[in-house]
C-alpha cells in the first residue's frame, strides 16, 4: 500500500525507514528548521517535499542563504502563507523585495482582493459592485463587473 510523504515523515519521526527521495527532502527541511518544524508539518498534514522545494526556490530566487531567513521562511509557510503560495509567487516572478518583506514581516503576499473577488457581505449583492476600468497599454481594461 502506498503512503504519502506526510505519512512517511511521521514514520521517519518514529524511527522507521523512508524512501530516499522523501528522506532527502526531510533532511533538507530538518537542517534548517529542526525536528520541531517537521512535527509542525505533520500536524498540518502537508508534504515535506513541498517545503523542501519551496526552501530551495526561495534560496535561489532571493539569493539569501542565511539560516535565520530560511527559518523565517519556514515559519511564514506554516503560519501566514503556505509552501504552495510561496512557490507560486516565485513562479509568477513576484519581486524579490516583496517576498523578502512578506517573510520578514510575517504578512501575506496577497493583501487586498479586488472588490469583484471579495465575498459579499450582508446587504450587498453583485449589482452594488460598480464597474471600474484601468488604463493598460493605452486601452481601458475592465477590472470589476456587475450583473445588471
Amino acid at each position: 500500500m502506498k503512503i504519502n510523504a506526510c505519512q512517511e515523515l511521521e514514520r521517519y519521526l518514529n524511527g522507521a525507514k523512508v524512501k530516499n527521495t522523501t528522506y532527502h527532502a526531510i533532511k533538507n527541511v530538518e537542517e534548517v528548521g529542526g525536528r520541531k518544524t517537521l512535527r509542525q508539518i505533520v500536524n498540518v498534514n502537508k508534504s515535506p517535499v513541498t517545503f523542501s522545494i519551496a526552501l530551495s526556490q526561495v534560496r535561489s530566487y532571493t539569493g539569501r542563504n542565511d539560516r535565520t531567513f530560511l527559518r523565517q521562511a519556514l515559519a511564514w509557510m506554516l503560519s501566514t502563507g503556505s509552501a504552495y503560495r510561496l512557490k507560486a509567487a516565485i513562479n509568477e516572478f513576484t519581486p524579490v523585495p516583496r517576498i523578502i518583506s512578506a517573510i520578514e514581516n510575517k504578512t501575506p503576499l496577497v493583501q487586498k482582493w479586488h472588490k469583484s473577488f471579495k465575498p459579499l457581505t450582508e446587504g450587498e449583492n453583485l449589482t452594488t459592485i460598480p464597474v471600474k476600468s484601468l488604463q493598460v497599454n493605452g486601452q481601458n481594461e475592465i477590472v470589476g463587473y456587475t450583473t445588471t
